[in-house]
């Protein structure tokens, strides 16, 4: 088997039934358990596909290419996927779709192919599934692999420090702060100009009154900071 060892991952879902563990039905590790008679299954009463998906979470270096799906093996097909999409990621972020496709209604192993990648992250995504309640969406899977081989670095995830001020902002100039990754890589941001801070008025340009001319000024407020 091609298969990434269980050891080599970690697993989570969007949505998984709350109350369905003495039906041995619910969380994501009910599907990489080697266990038939369990299963990963969303909420029984779902009206939302938004969350049918699972996913993976490479801990260690793979090329991944392709992924295996297992319905549900007892009781009836309820949330057997039938359309599906596969998703990657580096981040856990932004995702990008590698493959789509259908898969039959029945109890067989289903397999999603796609070009070879070294990704973070791996997601199964239901995007239709048969229920025999029309008024209820759900998906449910008895196991599931990403198959791959060993090798390839995990992309790097930044870890920035804290903002560090590299070019003050002026009142009238923005500055500028930089954070840096404990792998040298560095980002920037701009600040935004502190603009003008002003001081009491000032005279200028005082002219004394005479016994026939009143005096005059003009009254002047700079910044107190650049003092313009």
């Amino acid at each position: 088997s091609r298969d990434i060892p269980l050891a080599a991952v970690e697993v989570s879902t969007g949505d998984y039934e709350k109350n369905g563990m003495q039906y041995n039905e619910g969380p994501a590790y009910f599907a990489v358990d080697n266990d038939p008679n369990s299963l990963w299954h969303t909420d029984w009463y779902g009206e939302s596909r938004e969350n049918h998906w699972f996913q993976f979470e490479l801990t260690e270096g793979y090329t991944v290419d392709g992924l295996r799906y297992w319905p549900r093996q007892a009781g009836n097909t309820n949330g057997t996927i039938t359309e599906y999409e596969i998703q990657v990621s580096n981040d856990g972020e932004t995702w990008t779709k590698v493959a789509e496709g259908t898969w039959e209604n029945n109890r067989e192993w289903k397999i999603a192919q796609f070009e070879p990648q070294v990704v973070k992250y791996v997601r199964l995504v239901s995007t239709d599934s048969f229920c025999d309640n029309a008024s209820i969406v759900c998906a449910s899977a008895s196991e599931i692999r990403i198959a791959g081989v060993k090798g390839g670095a995990l992309p790097h995830a930044h870890s920035f420090g804290e903002w560090t001020v590299t070019t003050p902002a002026t009142c009238t100039e923005p500055g500028i702060e930089t954070r840096t990754c404990e792998c040298g890589e560095s980002e920037t941001r701009e600040i935004p100009a502190l603009g003008h801070t002003p001081a009491e008025a000032v005279r200028e340009n005082e002219k004394a009154a005479t016994c026939t001319e009143a005096g005059s000024y003009d009254s002047v407020v700079y910044c107190s900071v650049c003092k313009t």
